[in-house]
């Protein structure tokens, strides 16, 4: 944080797509209700893991899978 705040340049990791100017405009379009009024919406992500060790199954590192994976939909 010491080196964002002195060069004043963002800095993001593993959340392209939330910041992504296609989403961003998205997200536009349907706050300024240019597109009708969002009453709902559905997602699906699959993802299969079986390794025990892995990071995404220790929620004690960052959130385990729920801050890496279930940002994606």
């Amino acid at each position: 944080m010491r080196v964002r705040d002195r060069t004043n340049v963002k800095n993001g990791e593993a959340f392209m797509v939330k910041t992504h100017p296609q989403w961003l405009r998205v997200k536009e379009l349907i706050r300024s209700g240019k597109i009708g009024q969002l009453k709902s919406t559905f997602t699906v992500f699959s993802y299969f893991n079986r390794d025990p060790a892995n990071v995404r199954h220790n929620p004690k590192w960052g959130g385990g899978g729920l801050l890496d994976i279930a940002v994606i939909p």
